[in-house]
């Protein structure tokens, strides 16, 4: 793998990426972690079931959240997030936390009667360090009206025309249909960007509706995800990512977790391994940092092909991370890059 083009766009983020503007939009969620201990569990004086006793809890922005969050630890200047939360504690937390990191929360609209969107790790201590034990969410189901269609529309046309982004990212994490963020009529705004602003970087993350975006937006989910929107199996995507680049005027990308990436790109294909880790990994988050990676070396006008390699070491930093979707850092991927790709 190519140590020193990785070590180069390590210097090159870290020297012009300050002055960097990205916008992210998407489905906002609180990452939560829970920490309990058996030998506090005590016994419930009203059921005589178990009473766990909370050590500590930790939070996170998560989902979108955890995408804006990458950006501004890998030292992104400016990041706009765009979406909506809970007039509830979670959603408190949620902006409390993303305004730490410096993200600029203006357009993190408050919608009544809506629950911020949430996942909570339960983790246990095994005598040997906490694993987790389960994990609850709060996922929303309600349908996105108009009315808020029009507000999120808005807030990411003013910061286009107004600000000059170097990038838009749209995160698409819910599975129903129109329940979030970047529903069909976003979908179809995403459109009339890429017609506007040839020039702007405008890039999609999808779990389910990546075969309804736009051929002139980068497209990327994993190897599930696009063997499900294309109705074909594992062993058979490489074809159709090639063919549907064909027709395409931005790349795109599918990732394979352990087995790397590729990328369809004007009818050819191009695959960049992962890296080989040795040590216990845990996935949460690793399509994200992906993202985050991939994007922050494009930004530098690095060769697609250097930018994908890159994606894959800011995933490998985030799997090595356990119990978390990870704190990566310029230092962090420098010092990775060195114990294994040399």
């Amino acid at each position: 793998m190519k140590y020193e083009e990785m070590l180069n766009i390590c210097e090159n983020i870290r020297s012009s990426n300050a002055n960097k503007k990205i916008i992210v939009v998407g489905d906002y969620f609180l990452d939560k972690y829970v920490y309990i201990n058996d030998s506090d569990t005590g016994v419930s004086l009203y059921t005589g079931k178990p009473a766990y006793v909370i050590q500590t809890t930790r939070t996170s922005p998560g989902a979108a959240g955890t995408v804006a969050k990458n950006f501004a630890d890998l030292g992104i200047g400016t990041i706009y997030a765009v979406g909506y939360r809970g007039d509830d504690g979670d959603g408190f937390t949620l902006e409390h936390d993303l305004r730490n990191l410096g993200i600029n929360t203006d357009k993190l609209f408050v919608l009544e009667h809506f629950n911020t969107p949430s996942y909570t790790m339960i983790m246990r201590d095994s005598g040997n360090g906490y694993i987790e034990e389960g994990e609850a969410s709060v996922q929303n189901y309600r349908h996105t009206n108009v009315y808020d269609e029009n507000k999120l529309i808005k807030a990411i046309n003013d910061p286009v025309e107004d600000k000059c982004p170097d990038a838009i990212i749209f995160l698409d994490q819910l599975d129903s249909e129109d329940c979030g963020v970047v529903t069909h009529r976003m979908r179809q705004q995403i459109v009339h960007l890429a017609d506007k602003h040839p020039n702007l970087l405008i890039y999609i993350d999808s779990r389910r509706h990546i075969a309804d975006v736009d051929d002139r937006v980068i497209r990327k989910c994993n190897e599930t995800e696009f063997t499900k929107a294309f109705s074909i199996c594992k062993q058979l995507l490489l074809e159709p990512c090639t063919e549907l680049s064909k027709h395409s005027s931005a790349p795109v990308i599918v990732t394979l977790g352990e087995g790397g990436t590729i990328m369809g790109i004007g009818g050819k294909l191009l695959k960049v391994p992962s890296l080989c880790l040795q040590n216990e990994i845990d996935s949460r988050g690793a399509g994200d940092a992906f993202t985050s990676g991939y994007i922050s070396a494009k930004l530098t006008k690095v060769p697609e092909e250097d930018s994908l390699i890159f994606g894959n070491i800011v995933a490998a930093c985030c799997v090595t991370q356990i119990a978390t979707t990870g704190h990566i850092t310029i230092d962090n991927v420098r010092s990775i890059i060195e114990q294994n790709v040399k």
